[in-house]
């Protein structure tokens, strides 16, 4: 998984954001502007608050 090789980079794991859970992987498809368009705006606001609200909780 792209994340997983991410996450093994020196650079990215010393970062004190990632370091506190605040880096996001999204789907690049449905966030790319390749796609864009009232039905994709729709499913990016849906998943925003999953992303962000788990961060706050931690």
């Amino acid at each position: 998984m792209l994340e997983k090789k991410w996450a093994q980079k020196p650079l990215l794991k010393s970062m004190p954001v990632f370091q506190q859970g605040r880096v996001f992987f999204v789907d690049s498809y449905l966030w790319s502007g390749h796609t864009r368009g009232p039905l994709t705006d729709q499913l990016i606001l849906e998943a925003l608050p999953d992303l962000l609200l788990d961060s706050v909780k931690n």
